[in-house]
């Protein structure tokens, strides 16, 4: 259960912007395991990322057509 948790706590904290060393400290995971959902974390961000990207280039495109 306390792993779920953990896991959670790690992962919003990753999210809000904290560094892995920070979340280390906080969540008493190890640095490895941190950067793992961190990994996990930044996919996430870049994905989105790339959609808005997309998404811009899409109504540029409009616009100038």
């Amino acid at each position: 259960m306390f792993h779920g948790l953990r896991k959670s706590a790690a992962v919003f904290l990753l999210e809000a912007g904290c560094a892995d060393a920070e979340v280390s400290a906080i969540t008493g995971q190890s640095r490895a395991m941190v950067a793992h959902y961190a990994r996990q974390v930044n996919r996430k961000k870049l994905a989105a990322a790339v959609l808005k990207w997309q998404a811009a280039g899409e109504t540029g495109r409009m616009k100038n057509e």
